[in-house]
């Protein structure tokens, strides 16, 4: 339930962003839609089937085959993307943002209205230091999008809006990536599963 709320709360946010730039409701709801459509996609392989795998074949040997799974997948995903020419995951939302990101959050920190001010001045400080992140180099942005999303996503945001013929680079981005989430996301799973199977043994005796 915790999930499904934070994956709501995240597609209202970038629908509003994509809204407050692009100026018009269709841009916002492609986007919305490819991001719905992505995390549901995501949250299926992540969660029961990746766990499943876990489970049946151990947390070696399903993590190994999930992980060369996912490096399949967003491969596909990335080809598809770059084909299609169609920005429904807002890179160049993320580019302005990246630009303009700043200003908007010194400008909540120095609202006239104090209780505005004080209520939001910890995330607006938060956001600057994210903005800072991003804009200071793309090894930043790797490690970020790597952990938080995936090689897909990660790849498709450092190319910056491009929609040109992938090269070497953007290959090793992907591979590189996947490698990054992989492992924290099954460190994650065997984590999460050995606490799980601790809790019922001490529940059954």
């Amino acid at each position: 339930m915790k999930e499904l709320i934070l994956v709501v709360a995240f597609l209202v946010a970038i629908g509003l962003l994509a809204r407050r730039l692009s100026g018009n409701w269709s841009r916002a709801l492609q986007v919305t839609g490819g991001w719905g459509l992505y995390e549901f996609l995501g949250w299926f392989y992540d969660y029961p089937f990746w766990g499943f795998m876990v489970i049946w074949l151990g947390n070696l040997w399903g993590s190994v085959i999930c992980s060369v799974g996912a490096l399949i997948i967003n491969f596909f995903v990335l080809r598809w993307y770059q084909r299609t020419e169609k920005d429904w995951l807002g890179v160049n939302i993320l580019e302005e943002i990246k630009e303009k990101g700043h200003g908007w959050a010194e400008k909540l920190c120095h609202h006239p209205k104090w209780y505005v001010k004080w209520s939001v001045w910890l995330f607006a400080k938060g956001f600057q230091i994210l903005i800072r992140c991003l804009n200071k180099n793309d090894v930043l942005a790797f490690i970020f999008l790597s952990v938080w999303k995936d090689s897909f996503v990660t790849t498709a945001f450092l190319r910056h809006g491009r929609f040109s013929k992938l090269e070497t680079k953007d290959y090793i981005i992907l591979v590189a990536s996947t490698i990054v989430s992989v492992v924290c996301w099954s460190l994650g799973v065997i984590v999460v599963l050995q606490a799980a199977k601790g809790g019922w043994r001490l529940m059954v005796g």
